[in-house]
């Protein structure tokens, strides 16, 4: 009987479905282009499908195609789009004219077997040689089971689409300034002109957030579509494209260079992501002294990445470190294009 390849062990059936949800930003007048007035790659997405090995053997499969610059490609193999992988199979690929795009790259557990993929019309087909069979994708389409998630009662509504009285901008040298965010059609707001507050500060909190990253291609690390979401000001869910990337202490979903996330549950960029976001602020003795650290609770897309996860202290980049205080969900302006809507949060005790 012919023993099961390596790379067939890692891949599991995982699937939500994936939405792509299209929302047309404007620029103001004079002003240059937005990275979202573009449908950004054809090929760039999630896909998923069956590998083959025989008539009556076959295995499920998904893949995210990863537009890393002009030019230039990633086909990421992963055992689910929910699941971490034990380790990824990373193929490159490169255009052959303006519908097809050629990989190639070998097992990440057995470098004997060599897999070749073609992608053209949204289907990847591709073999797996010597004589390991090969694999079909389609796309496939995610969704967040929160996306839309109306606020519930008693519920604090910071951002419905209609005004930006929730909030100001940062304090920098002089007093705080009313929010000059970009507000667009749809009940989207864009960073621009420096990072937000809200005006109410808080303690405990569940708070839930809807983001959407600009396509950047060429860009890297840190440069490409970066944000982020402060619970007090002080503890940063990170946000940033890191599509197709290993999970990172500095990726999508991480509590920045404190935790990364479980799994990688970033989109493609011009998606709609969500963040649900459960924050217990710090417990202190009557003397002031810190007895319980700070716990976040992070779910991104649905997907629990990091639970009850200890923040030791205020994360890079805060706006204070007065952690007896309260403070306000602050929405960082990283120097990138990043939209948000539906933003509100529930003030908590338990």
């Amino acid at each position: 009987m012919r023993p099961t390849p390596h790379l067939t062990t890692l891949f599991v059936l995982a699937l939500t479905g994936l939405s792509t949800c299209w929302a047309a930003a404007q620029s103001q007048p004079g002003s240059a282009p937005s990275p979202f007035q573009t449908q950004g790659d054809r090929h760039m997405g999630d896909y998923e499908g069956i590998w083959t090995l025989g008539p009556d053997s076959g295995q499920p499969l998904c893949a995210h195609v990863v537009s890393v610059e002009p030019g230039k490609y990633e086909l990421v193999l992963r055992p689910s789009f929910t699941d971490p992988p034990p380790v990824d199979a990373r193929l490159e690929g490169h255009p052959e004219g303006p519908s097809r795009v050629v990989f190639a790259g070998i097992d990440p557990l057995d470098p004997a077997l060599r897999i070749s993929a073609v992608l053209q019309d949204g289907i990847i087909e591709a073999t797996v040689s010597p004589d390991y069979g090969g694999f079909r994708l389609e796309r496939a389409r995610r969704v967040s089971p929160t996306m839309g998630a109306k606020p519930p009662e008693g519920a604090l509504v910071l951002f419905d689409g209609t005004n930006l009285d929730a909030w100001e901008h940062v304090p920098g040298a002089g007093a705080a300034r009313p929010c000059r965010w970009l507000m667009l059609e749809g009940g989207v707001m864009e960073v621009r002109d420096g990072g937000i507050i809200t005006r109410k500060h808080f303690t405990d909190c569940k708070a839930h957030v809807e983001f959407r990253l600009p396509f950047m291609p060429g860009r890297r690390e840190q440069q490409r579509a970066n944000s982020g979401v402060y619970l007090q000001g002080r503890y940063e869910v990170q946000i940033l494209d890191t599509f197709g990337m290993p999970a990172l202490v500095n990726g999508c979903g991480s509590i920045y260079n404190v935790a990364p996330p479980r799994v990688n549950m970033c989109l493609a960029p011009l998606e709609w992501q969500t963040y649900d976001i459960i924050f217990r602020a710090p417990r202190f003795d009557p003397d002031g002294k810190m007895i319980v650290a700070p716990r976040l609770t992070v779910v991104h897309n649905g997907v629990t990445i990091n639970e009850n996860q200890p923040v030791p202290g205020p994360t890079r980049a805060s706006l204070d470190a007065n952690v007896t205080l309260p403070g306000g969900l602050h929405l960082q302006d990283h120097g990138n294009p990043v939209q948000f809507r539906n933003i509100w949060l529930v003030e908590s005790a338990d």
